[in-house]
């Protein structure tokens, strides 16, 4: 258990400057050194994309740090001097446990065994696995919560979008939290940027800090029109860095091989023909999502030494160990050959097509034959609720959707990617003449 302490603590930080521990949320660097909150420096923020971007090495710890400094900084702005003192510390509290539930490889692993459900239900949620880690009596976090007056369901209200509780709390709230515009889409933009090395989601986040507005009236939050063109710039960068770093299309077939690997395990572990090899969390994992179908019955206790080193050093000794032929190919794909041909549609009826041609000449053709599909964000989603960005208008002392202002934002059109991913091409290539009769239709196509 961490000690109990209110001196200020200063972490530097490359995107913030520092990140601050005083005053009145001195005693919130507590949370900070639980085991709890520790893991997350064993998860990566980007996943699977650091083979393409090296630099980004970057973790879940130094993210949660980012907008926990991000909305602390926000609270100490006058025009939230009308706000409880109890409510600023659970809004920041939230902000910093945020991302507690994330499995190894962040996204990626949802994505993993969601795919792999028998009914397709989503049944695991990094929201979900974070509330509960923040409710866990006989957890860390839990008891520091309750030792401080903060009440662990308000923090856990504000995280989990499915929870009843969220409803009841004051919009401003979930705005800077869960919006268009909040503090973890400031902090990832920039800090995903600068650790990729891309540019695009350079931004000047004091400037909204800046020109924030709440009205207490409304309890809503906007911005003032100064604000627009810095707006329009973080969406403009927001749309670049998913298509070129989030959906980079090497990331994408780097989590479909995982996942491929997860399908087989499940089909083998149905069957009792796995071999864990000791690696009890997983273990206990499977049993919960795909024996039990239950996430409630998911070990805290086990869970929160899930990390990308233990999972990644899970995969290496089946890769080592197993005995089964499909996994060793998908596995030797992942950390050896990655042999794949990724082939891309713009009609998905001509998509099928060509995957059912395939599919009858790859044996075995549910763990190296991938649809997968993608449409491209817009710049920004027009919102029917108050989740959307505001601008606020002080002569009439209303809130104004950001789109009655910004022209770049509504000429905006997503694109659609319809993506063929074909692993260990070589067994296609067993039957050379029929594949290349595939292969150039699809060319046909594409040209």
């Amino acid at each position: 258990m961490p000690s109990k302490t209110n001196r200020a603590y200063f972490l530097k930080d490359p995107i913030h400057s520092e990140v601050v521990f005083k005053d009145k949320t001195a005693w919130m660097q507590q949370l900070i050194h639980t085991t709890e909150f520790k893991r997350l420096k064993r998860i990566q923020q980007l996943g699977l994309s650091s083979n393409l971007f090296p630099g980004a090495s970057h973790n879940r710890f130094s993210h949660c740090l980012g907008v926990y400094e991000l909305l602390r900084k926000m609270m100490f702005k006058s025009t939230f001097k009308r706000i409880s003192d109890y409510d600023k510390q659970t809004l920041i509290c939230a902000g910093l446990l945020h991302d507690l539930g994330h499995g190894p490889h962040s996204h990626a692993f949802e994505f993993y065994l969601n795919n792999c459900m028998d009914d397709h239900k989503q049944r695991f949620h990094h929201e979900v696995m974070t509330a509960k880690l923040i409710l866990n009596k006989r957890g860390e976090i839990y008891p520091i919560l309750k030792e401080n007056n903060i009440n662990p369901e308000d923090v856990a209200a504000l995280i989990d979008k499915n929870n009843p509780l969220l409803k009841k709390k004051p919009l401003w709230m979930q705005q800077l939290i869960s919006s268009e515009l909040d503090a973890d889409r400031i902090d990832y933009l920039k800090r995903d940027s600068y650790f990729t090395g891309a540019t695009y989601g350079t931004i000047d986040s004091k400037l909204l800090d800046r020109w924030i507005v709440f009205d207490p009236k409304s309890k809503q939050v906007g911005y003032e029109k100064k604000a627009i063109t810095t707006i329009e710039s973080l969406l403009i960068g927001r749309y670049h860095m998913y298509k070129s770093v989030y959906y980079n299309h090497k990331s994408v077939v780097l989590e479909q091989i995982i996942m491929l690997v997860f399908k087989r395990i499940v089909d083998l572990f149905k069957q009792n023909q796995f071999d864990f090899y000791g690696f009890e969390i997983i273990q206990q994992l499977f049993e919960a999502l795909f024996i039990d179908n239950d996430i409630s019955k998911v070990d805290l206790n086990l869970f929160k030494y899930l990390t990308d080193d233990y999972f990644n050093t899970f995969l290496y000794q089946q890769w080592i160990k197993t005995n089964d032929p499909i996994l060793k190919t998908l596995l030797n794909n992942h950390f050896v050959e990655n042999k794949f041909l990724i082939w891309t549609f713009d009609d998905q009826l001509r998509r099928e097509e060509i995957y059912n041609q395939l599919k009858n000449i790859i044996d075995d053709s549910q763990y190296f034959l991938v649809k997968d599909s993608y449409k491209d964000k817009t710049l920004y989603a027009k919102k029917s609720n108050s989740l959307g960005i505001n601008i606020y208008e002080h002569n009439s002392k209303k809130f104004y959707p950001i789109t009655n202002y910004s022209k770049i934002l509504d000429i905006s059109h997503p694109e659609a990617f319809n993506h063929l991913i074909i692993f260990d091409s070589e067994k296609a290539a067993k039957k050379q003449k029929l594949f290349n009769q595939i292969k150039n239709k699809y060319l046909k196509l594409s040209s």
